[in-house]
């Protein structure tokens, strides 16, 4: 089997979060002279959310969101039969749900070293936050809206995380 750009890229990024969840978990990760705190999972989806790095909480809203979106993006390159797919006793869903997992604890260990050495954004990320945020919201229907408890509030802190955490 050939595979395709887009396919080397996602499996070097599942890679990437892969190590980077295992080398979280549970243990102090030396970085520089200074350590990251640890990553301590909840045993399940209740309101203290689905894991906290210190003091960096991924509630399961956020966490919904992202597998939502990630979903979204699924069905729309290959067709929502994709999610019938199967390999290695392993689902496709329990992969991309491993994968957003990785993701969001990258996202919230990098913003934890922003605070740390004071990376913030500027006021002309603000306002392109804040206009993604509106833009995202508007276009969400009301079931999404009520089921992901969602306001246009939350998804700007959201996106903020994720541009802080790309300019770590």
């Amino acid at each position: 089997m050939v595979m395709n750009r887009k396919w080397k890229k996602y499996l070097v990024l599942i890679a990437i979060c892969t190590g980077l969840a295992v080398c979280l978990t549970g243990c102090k990760v030396p970085f520089s002279d200074r350590t990251v705190e640890r990553v301590v999972l909840t045993t399940g989806f209740d309101k203290e959310g689905v894991f906290r790095i210190g003091t960096a909480v991924c509630s399961k809203d956020e966490f919904m969101l992202y597998l939502t979106n990630t979903q979204n993006r699924y069905e729309e390159i290959y067709g929502s039969e994709i999610w019938n797919v199967a390999s290695e006793n392993q689902t496709l869903e329990d992969k991309i749900k491993d994968m957003v997992g990785a993701q969001l604890a990258q996202i919230k260990t990098m913003n934890l070293l922003a605070k740390e050495n004071h990376v913030t954004m500027t006021e002309e990320e603000k306002k392109l936050v804040s206009a993604a945020a509106k833009e995202y919201y508007s276009s969400l229907n009301q079931h999404e809206i009520d089921t992901l408890n969602l306001t246009e509030e939350i998804i700007a802190e959201y996106y903020s995380e994720y541009l802080i955490a790309h300019k770590v």
